[in-house]
């Protein structure tokens, strides 16, 4: 199974037929690489049955690319004069431009791994939008170009190098995905949650603790409640032994204010005392669980259980009112840099003044029991998103630019109107991103292709949105 949930394989290998035997050796080292980094072991597709020049794709060839998470092309002076490779990359540039984006938090869906240099060093203009990672060293004094040997150090660290970037492609993409949190569960219905897990990624949802909920024995309660801060549905599989760690993951989650889905599987007809006791508990809605924040699923088979388990885990899809379309903006800073959260409550107050659309901005962290859930909740409810940076620390930026680019994958979040980055100090572009400068004095106006947008949504709504 793919780590990354909904898709057949993580990686494509596109390369010339030449280029077999090198290729095989990287294949080996990247999966082994990708273990160690990600825990898991990586679908790699390698197709080693390369037809005629002329011959379109399989349709096997075809699906394989179109199931893929990350295209690598195995850059060579054979591959540069391959049309087979041409296709191949191409049947993927077509397929994701419709579906889900070239890019993913930053991270290129494309590699290239520079075997060899084409001539004139055109390698690097070949899509130099995107990562080459060079596995060649060239003579200073000669000019004369040598592949490193899949045995020599600089091989394995080209390796790691491309190993990093597929790890963070792979974060990216998780961050953008619907996340459901598996609770652990007592040893007789452990077979039963791993099937329900499988069950939940060939659905397309991610898991928290990625990538298979596995959750080690000694976690805090602070590290379990961000695991489940990053869901909305939390998922509390009951057989017939009690384990009081699942009971204080039942709490976690409704302290978290989350949907709690109870599944009882074969063997909790001859539950323990407490375990009954716990079951009786849910069915008695003793907890006083809000309706809708709870569903007991139980069936003698199996199957069905985890279908109606897949049934409710899409998103509810509320009629749209007035105020639900009216505009929203999330001010995304650092509350933690005095600099940079002072001034976004400045702008904050005056786009309140002069467009009357509210605008939160992230609570400090002693404002609330869990930053991440709502940094999750205000990125899913905004239709405009504002990233504000200046002085905070560049960890944070990359983490949180990553977000803003990633917004509209969010599942279950509004329509995102209009997203921008305001910057103050950094000389800062992006394709595709709209980036602003901040001046001294700031002038309110500066935002005018941020807010225009938002404008037009909040007069359509039949008046001003009202904070609060």
């Amino acid at each position: 199974m793919a780590y990354i949930p909904g898709i057949e394989h993580d990686l494509f290998l596109s390369y010339a037929h030449e280029d077999l035997e090198w290729v095989s050796a990287l294949q080996e080292q990247l999966t082994e690489r990708l273990l160690h980094r990600l825990g898991w072991e990586c679908e790699v597709w390698q197709d080693r049955n390369k037809l005629l020049t002329g011959q379109n794709l399989p349709e096997a060839l075809h699906k394989a690319i179109r199931t893929s998470a990350a295209f690598i092309t195995v850059l060579s002076r054979s591959y540069q004069g391959s049309e087979w490779c041409e296709k191949e990359l191409g049947a993927f540039l077509d397929s994701v431009d419709r579906e889900s984006g070239l890019e993913t938090g930053g991270y290129g869906r494309v590699l290239k791994v520079v075997k060899f240099p084409w001539r004139n060093n055109a390698h690097l203009g070949f899509y130099s939008q995107y990562l080459d990672v060079p596995f060649f060293d060239r003579d200073t004094k000669t000019g004369q170009e040598r592949e490193y040997k899949d045995t020599s150090e600089r091989f394995h660290k080209a390796v790691d190098k491309l190993s990093f970037h597929i790890e963070k492609l792979f974060d990216a993409m998780l961050r953008g995905m619907e996340k459901v949190f598996v609770a652990r569960t007592s040893a007789d219905a452990a077979e039963e949650r791993e099937a329900i897990i499988r069950e939940i990624r060939a659905a397309g949802y991610a898991i928290s603790p990625p990538p298979d909920g596995r959750i080690p024995r000694g976690l805090d309660r602070k590290t379990l409640r961000e695991y489940i801060d990053e869901t909305r549905i939390t998922v509390h599989v009951l057989g017939r032994d009690f384990q009081s760690d699942a009971r204080d993951e039942i709490d976690l989650a409704i302290e978290a204010e989350k949907k709690l889905v109870f599944c009882l599987v074969r063997g909790h007809e001859s539950a323990t005392s407490q375990q009954r006791e716990l079951i009786d508990g849910i069915r008695e809605n003793k907890r006083n669980l809000p309706e809708g924040k709870w569903a007991l699923l139980e069936s003698r088979s199996p199957a069905v259980l985890r279908q109606d388990l897949i049934g409710l885990l899409a998103p509810a899809r509320p009629t749209p009112t007035a105020q639900d379309n009216a505009s929203r903006v999330y001010l995304l800073c650092d509350p933690t840099t005095p600099e940079d959260v002072g001034f976004a409550r400045e702008v904050q107050g005056r786009i309140w003044d002069r467009e009357r659309i509210p605008v939160e901005v992230p609570p400090a962290p002693a404002e609330t029991l869990s930053p991440a859930a709502q940094h999750e909740r205000l990125l899913r409810e905004c239709n405009g998103l504002l990233l504000y940076y200046e002085r905070a620390p560049a960890k944070w930026y990359a983490r949180n630019f990553g977000d803003l680019l990633t917004a509209e994958d969010l599942a279950g979040r509004r329509e995102l109107k209009s997203k921008a980055m305001l910057v103050g100090g950094s000389n800062i572009a992006y394709p595709g991103l709209t980036v602003i400068q901040r001046s001294d004095p700031f002038d309110l106006g500066q935002l005018e292709p941020f807010l225009a947008p938002l404008r037009a949504v909040t007069s359509g709504s039949g008046g001003a949105a009202h904070a609060g």
